[in-house]
Order: C-alpha cells, then sequence, then structure tokens
C-alpha cells in the first residue's frame, strides 16, 4: 500500500543538502529516478541533483516549463544526470513538480549513456 507521503518516479521534491560543515544546511530539488515498486518498498530513493548553476556539458539537460506536467522550478535549471544519490525518504520536504514522461526519457538515455 503506498503511503500519503510517498514520492513517486519523476518527481521533483526538496531535501535538506548540509554543507560541508554539516551544521548548517540549504534545499535544494532532485528528481526521483527510481521507480515505483522501488519506492514502496525501500525507505530510500535514488535520485539525481537538479541545479540552477549547473555548466553545460552533455550529461546535464535543461529543464523547461514545457518539460513539467505541474509545477514549477524557481529559476532556470539543469538535471544533472551524472550526479546521482540516493536519498532517505524522511529527508524530503515536499513535491513540487513532475517532469513529463518524453523528458524523463531523457533523463534515462542520458544516464545509459554513462553506464554503457
Amino acid at each position: 500500500m503506498i503511503m500519503k507521503n510517498d514520492f513517486f518516479q519523476r518527481e521533483i521534491v526538496l531535501t535538506s543538502v548540509p554543507f560541508t560543515d554539516n551544521i548548517r544546511f540549504k534545499v535544494r530539488p532532485v528528481l526521483i529516478i527510481s521507480n515505483n515498486k522501488y519506492n514502496k518498498y525501500s525507505s530510500d530513493y535514488l535520485v539525481i541533483n537538479i541545479s540552477s548553476t549547473a555548466n553545460d556539458n552533455y550529461y546535464n539537460l535543461d529543464i523547461l516549463t514545457s518539460d513539467l506536467e505541474n509545477g514549477k522550478l524557481k529559476l532556470e535549471s539543469k538535471a544533472k544526470c551524472d550526479k546521482i544519490g540516493s536519498l532517505e525518504k524522511e529527508n524530503i520536504k515536499q513535491k513540487i513538480a513532475t517532469v513529463s514522461p518524453a523528458f524523463f526519457k531523457r533523463v534515462k538515455e542520458r544516464i545509459h549513456a554513462l553506464i554503457n
């Protein structure tokens, strides 16, 4: 059974990220890439970072307003497909958007290129 606070693949959520001093935190968006079956049973999500300051490279995809099914990002941002991490569910603050299936397909293609 999916709980009220569960999040899903393709959703952009906000999470607290520690500064290097591990005392202060900043809130940053990430994109959930793990599938919903995994998300249902795991205590973590697999995510990629989203940044408004990312440089241009093959693994960074611009996220346009047209790439969002719902919600919005405050700043022009890029999905950093080469910055994959694990995020504990309890560290998610809220959902802010969902990317389109077409955009997510491009994310998966970049990740596939990274590991192939």
